[in-house]
C-alpha cells in the first residue's frame, strides 16, 4: 500500500531584476525624451505651478546629492565557478531545492517525507 507523504517546497526569491529587454530599454528612452519635450512646452507656466529644482518631489530630491545608486552585480563567484551548491547566484531568478534520487533513475523531486499517525 502506498502511504500519505508530505512535500515541501523551498524557493529563493530574486534578489535583484532581470535586464530589461532591448524594446522596454528603447521605450523606456522614447518615454523620457518624451517627457523632456513636454516639459519644455510648459516651460512658460507662472512660477507658482513649476517644479522645483530638477523636477523631482522634495522628498527625492534629498537624496539626489548623494552618489548615484549602483546595482549589484548580476554574476557572482558561485555563478563563474559553476557551483550549485550556495544560493549566492543567478541573483536574478528564482531557485528551489530539489534533492538526487540515490537509485539508479538518478531522478529529481522536491523535499518530501511519509507521514506517520500520530
Amino acid at each position: 500500500t502506498q502511504g500519505l507523504f508530505v512535500g515541501c517546497l523551498l524557493r529563493r526569491n530574486p534578489f535583484v531584476r532581470k535586464t530589461p529587454p532591448a524594446w522596454e530599454e528603447e521605450y523606456r528612452t522614447w518615454s523620457e525624451d518624451w517627457r523632456t519635450h513636454q516639459a519644455k512646452l510648459w516651460k512658460d507656466l507662472p512660477d507658482i505651478l513649476k517644479d522645483e529644482g530638477d523636477g523631482t518631489s522634495s522628498r527625492s530630491s534629498s537624496s539626489s546629492s548623494s552618489a548615484p545608486y549602483e546595482p549589484p552585480p548580476m554574476t557572482t563567484k558561485a555563478d563563474k565557478s559553476k557551483n550549485r551548491k550556495k544560493l549566492e547566484r543567478r541573483l536574478d531568478e528564482h531557485l528551489y531545492l530539489l534533492f538526487r534520487d540515490a537509485s539508479d533513475s538518478g531522478g529529481w523531486y522536491f523535499p518530501m517525507r511519509p507521514h506517520f499517525a500520530g
